[in-house]
């Protein structure tokens, strides 16, 4: 990676048995590019297109795929998000950091179903534990053990069965990359639904307010990555130079 080429290289101790080897120092911080971060005239604007690659954008910008790495200098949002995703592994990166299955109930929730309980629906016999409650959305997340969802309109229940019965009825189930992340109002402001005095929901998804998904706030959080900054291309060269200059230092 040519990023790397010009990072001079120091004697290193690799842990505590006294090895020594020969490493790159990628402690060193050069602020030339930080500099021209807050010069409008040393950048311009890009939309990253779908399936592009870092190289690609620096061949169709630079004629060379050499300045790639500048993108994630001159882009913080890059730096500690990564690149921009395509739509098919934004999905799969949803469906394996969001598996579990997701309860919704209008039933209150505070006072059962808490976090480690085992819960099985009464029709479905869908089986799982319970790794967190959200409140406000009146969500159960379950991790399946038995079946992969919950039917709406059925009784799930704690078990083993206690009394009194600690139960609520399932008014959807869904993974929860299609469960609701948030609401949002007509602006598109986030808000919450409300609540009856006995804790119950009373404000249903509608005309007030919308339901986003986990997958659609993902998509939402990757799009904002594909808007960078791009260091113009009659002044690339130079600044690539002073930069290699100033690390090699």
């Amino acid at each position: 990676m040519s990023y790397f080429n010009n990072f001079p290289v120091i004697n290193y101790n690799f842990g505590d048995e006294g090895y020594i080897a020969n490493a790159q120092n990628l402690s060193i911080y050069v602020d030339v590019l930080d500099q021209i971060k807050n010069l409008a005239t040393s950048y311009e604007d890009y939309y990253v297109l779908p399936d592009q690659r870092p190289d690609q954008v620096s061949l169709e910008l630079y004629n060379t795929t050499d300045y790639y790495w500048t993108f994630f200098i001159v882009n913080d949002h890059l730096r500690e998000q990564g690149w921009p995703l395509s739509n098919e592994k934004l999905y799969d990166l949803a469906v394996k950091l969001y598996p579990e299955v997701v309860i919704t109930t209008d039933d209150v929730l505070h006072n059962k179903f808490k976090v480690g309980t085992t819960i099985r629906g009464a029709i479905s016999a869908a089986e799982g534990n319970i790794t967190h409650r959200n409140l406000d959305l009146g969500q159960v997340w379950v991790k399946s053990t038995t079946g992969t969802t919950f039917d709406a309109g059925e009784t799930v229940n704690r078990i083993p069965i206690q009394t009194p019965t600690e139960s609520i009825v399932c008014h959807s189930s869904e993974f929860r990359y299609n469960a609701a992340h948030h609401l949002e109002d007509v602006n598109g402001n986030w808000a919450d639904q409300g609540f009856d005095s006995d804790g119950s929901l009373t404000l249903p998804i509608g005309a007030q307010l919308t339901e986003k998904t986990w997958l659609e706030y993902l998509e939402n959080q990757n799009n904002k990555l594909k808007q960078i900054r791009v260091i113009k291309s009659d002044i690339i060269a130079e600044i690539v130079k002073t930069f290699n200059e100033s690390i090699s230092i």
